[in-house]
């Protein structure tokens, strides 16, 4: 064997018996660090609904039983418009940006038979302190809208204004209604449900009220 191979084997050799040093195994991030949630991205309030805007409430129907669709608006100043026929709904002391948020506009079903839609318009109450719901039906009349029926109530789930259909208007009275009918600051009384129906002018008036199986404290708001 030459020099140059008795090297070489050498080498080998000593390569072999050489430790082996251990690779380090990179750490896994934190977990805080490796799954930090993104920043959220936050948008820029625009302008409230209603404080620039003239229309507070806008929506889309027709009261002609095969019409198309037109504009259903509301705006600041108390204009209710249908396409071209409007009236006017007192705005004055409400706050617009409360209207916006809260007041609906909605084609509804009067008398089907008679092929009569109207316009309901629902002011929901703020607060306890504060005047109850707002209901005003409107129905077409030539050129222009018509009220034909305003309420105020405390509405609640399953106690709205509602329209069968038939020329009927109705909801149940609320507890402070209720009381007042009964004359009563203490105890309780059944609330009645109360009927509205369309009268030869046109016009929505009470007809009736009849028992329901709900009660009203009137201590609570005599207190």
């Amino acid at each position: 064997m030459g020099i140059e191979s008795s090297v070489a084997v050498l080498a080998v050799v000593a390569g072999a018996c050489a430790p082996v040093r251990d690779t380090p195994t990179p750490r896994p991030p934190d977990a805080s660090v490796r799954r930090r949630a993104p920043a959220p991205i936050r948008t820029p309030r625009g302008p409230e609904p209603g404080a620039d805007d003239a229309v507070l409430i806008r929506a889309r129907g027709t009261l002609e039983p095969s019409g198309r669709d037109e504009d259903v608006t509301l705006s600041r100043d108390g204009t209710l418009a249908v396409g071209a026929r409007t009236a006017h709904v007192e705005l004055e002391s409400e706050d617009p940006y409360q209207v916006s948020r809260e007041g609906s506009l909605e084609v509804v079903e009067v008398d089907r038979v008679r092929g009569l839609r109207g316009l309901l318009f629902h002011l929901p109450a703020r607060g306890d302190e504060d005047p109850p719901d707002r209901f005003e039906l409107f129905t077409a009349d030539g050129p222009r809208l018509r009220r034909i029926l305003s309420v105020e109530f405390r509405a609640s789930a399953g106690n709205l204004l509602r329209l069968p259909g038939d020329g009927t208007a109705l909801h149940v009275e609320d507890d402070e209604q209720a009381c007042a009918r009964a004359r009563r600051t203490s105890g309780r009384v059944s609330r009645r449900q109360v009927w509205f129906r369309t009268d030869q002018d046109g016009l929505m008036r009470e007809t009736r009220r009849t028992a329901t199986r709900l009660s009203a404290s009137c201590a609570v708001l005599s207190g």
